[in-house]
């Protein structure tokens, strides 16, 4: 019903993620003839689509099975959230109460300087939570202008480390406060070696739990006095910030880049581009994105 109408005729080896998630993402409810023009068509919930989805995996796999296509593009394409509720993202007043400048006062808010710093990284940089948790210092790319961060895994909901959401790497330029701080940790940090995780658990092996994060994000909140009646405000809510906030001030490929985001115009932009080359196309905004430590 929606799958052969739009691939039916397509070559499998000619599908792609990007193609599909795209697809799958502005899916709606097909209507017959006489209910066209009576009303729109309805988008269809994310539990139908993962349905789809998983309809669509089981295709692709008997092909790469048989050997009809080299591999099954929807391998490592994730299930949309059931009843998701849209998410809601901080003021400028709100980042500047939970992220003050005097930085004693920023660490009383989040309990602890590393927590104050990580939940920084997450506002200035749009990372998702698992890719911030999945850091390691041999991550960072010390540069002589300004340093940056090679996003190449995340913890996934299992708590196992595993590829990004996009199964690519990326680059993520930092902000001038978010690169002191950083700096400050790996000062202060017992654990600095290459392969430690920035942001520990219970020892520099292991990552720091989401249960954790959670308590000090409500805490934090808390503290902040920010008041999230009736508001979805969470984690997730940084990236949100982050992208509302950079969207007017940078060309959309350039923040797509950074945020790993896929589209048919950032595939098109970037032809597998070097780090070096994304890293120089994201500092040409570098005041852009320092716009985002003033938050007055």
């Amino acid at each position: 019903m929606y799958i052969l109408p739009k691939f039916g005729k397509r070559i499998l080896s000619s599908l792609n993620r990007i193609e599909i998630e795209n697809w799958l993402i502005e899916l709606k409810k097909q209507q017959s003839k006489k209910q066209l023009g009576i009303q729109p068509k309805i988008q269809l919930s994310n539990q139908t689509k993962n349905h789809i989805l998983y309809t669509f995996r089981i295709v692709l796999r008997e092909a790469e099975r048989e050997a009809l296509i080299p591999y099954n593009c929807l391998n490592t394409v994730e299930s949309l959230t059931v009843n998701a509720k849209s998410r809601d993202i901080f003021t400028k007043n709100e980042l500047s109460k939970l992220f003050p400048a005097d930085v004693v006062q920023m660490e009383a808010i989040w309990g602890r300087k590393e927590y104050a710093y990580m939940f920084y990284l997450l506002s200035s940089t749009g990372l998702r939570v698992g890719e911030a948790r999945a850091l390691r210092w041999k991550h960072v790319i010390w540069k002589e202008d300004r340093n940056a961060l090679l996003i190449e895994h995340t913890v996934k909901h299992d708590n196992s480390i595993g590829s990004t959401k996009t199964n690519k790497s990326r680059i993520v330029v930092l902000t001038k406060r978010a690169q002191i701080f950083l700096d400050d940790w790996l000062q202060s940090t017992p654990y600095d070696h290459l392969d430690d995780f920035i942001f520990y658990g219970k020892d520099q092996k292991s990552t720091i739990t989401g249960r954790t994060l959670l308590n000090r994000f409500a805490k934090a909140l808390k503290s902040a006095g920010i008041v999230s009646t009736n508001r979805n405000l969470v984690i997730h809510s940084f990236r949100h910030t982050y992208n509302t906030m950079l969207k007017p001030l940078i060309p959309n490929e350039v923040l797509q880049s950074m945020t790993g985001h896929s589209s048919d115009a950032m595939t098109e932009h970037y032809n597998h581009p070097s780090f070096e080359d994304e890293y120089n196309a994201i500092m040409k905004f570098q005041d852009s994105l320092d716009s985002l430590d003033s938050l007055d």
